[in-house]
């Protein structure tokens, strides 16, 4: 099956155009190969800090941060848990408001393995964003 993320973004606002906070990914994905049931998985999260650029109704976004990556692999055999490693996290994003409190949006995120077993782009991703500011 496909490949299924499911995370949050905190974001403190320092101004009308820098936030800091932190993020949290959840990675999922499935398939069934000559009768082996095979599963990846992989946990993300992290400090982050973003640069805004806005006008009246759109909005413009990017960021960057670390995060701490730990994957998981399992097959018919048992899960093994890959050693944890640390990556560079960038993104780039667009929103529309709607109002004061709730802009909608997409976002493209790359995450960048630097140590461990972990090198490469295992996590590039887009999706859709929904932001409400409290």
């Amino acid at each position: 099956s496909g490949f299924l993320g499911l995370g949050g973004d905190y974001d403190y606002m320092g101004g009308s155009d820098l936030s800091w906070g932190g993020f949290f990914r959840y990675y999922s994905t499935s398939a069934s190969v000559a009768g082996q049931s095979l599963k990846n998985s992989m946990l993300t999260l992290g400090p982050d800090f973003k640069g805004y650029f806005s006008t009246e109704n759109w909005g413009c976004y990017f960021g960057s941060g670390l995060g701490l990556m730990m994957p998981n692999y399992s097959d018919n055999a048992g899960s093994v848990t890959i050693n944890n490693g640390i990556g560079v996290r960038m993104v780039l994003g667009f929103l529309h408001k709607f109002s004061d409190k709730m802009s909608v949006g997409f976002e493209s995120l790359r995450m960048m393995g630097l140590s461990g077993p972990i090198y490469g782009t295992p996590i590039e991703d887009y999706m859709a964003k929904i932001r409400i500011q409290m």
